[in-house]
């Protein structure tokens, strides 16, 4: 890892990675995310992980640095007690949110479909480049009655 890359192992939990702009960028931030699997449940991660897998390759396809040959796409993960709270940056000029719709083509706005049915919020800013973030109410766990004292 360099020394942009950052995992803490205590609560909250952090993940600060930077990808190349590059198809295999997905995957390895999955495996990074696996990392975080001592915080989270096995729901929270796999939904963590279908949104940053999202994300990352909407990065690729639309951030503008792959044709270029330079950039990077950004992914920062912070787990709290309460939330999960996600971005996902790249070096692309933003972009207006279209939902998905009954005409949208199949392989198009499944990231914004799945933020909208997934998350507790979301946003996107836009300037100077693009960062996508969203956030994950988290249940709570439930714990175990103190024993009654007689």
């Amino acid at each position: 890892m360099s020394g942009i890359d950052r995992i803490h192992s205590r609560q909250p939990a952090t993940i600060h990675r930077l990808f190349p702009v590059s198809a295999d960028s997905a995957a390895a931030a999955r495996r990074e995310l696996e990392r975080l699997d001592w915080a989270l449940s096995e729901d929270e991660l796999q939904v963590l992980s279908l949104l940053v897998t999202e994300l990352i390759a909407n990065s690729v396809q639309h951030g503008g640095g792959e044709n270029n040959g330079y950039g990077s796409i950004g992914v920062t993960v912070a787990v709290g007690a309460t939330m999960v709270r996600g971005e996902v940056s790249d070096d692309g000029d933003g972009f207006v949110p279209e939902p998905q719709s009954e005409g949208s083509l199949l392989d198009s706005h499944w990231g914004l479909h799945l933020l909208d049915e997934l998350t507790a919020r979301w946003d996107i800013i836009a300037e100077p480049n693009t960062v996508v973030t969203f956030e994950l109410d988290r249940m709570p766990r439930l714990r175990a009655p103190f024993p009654s004292r007689v």
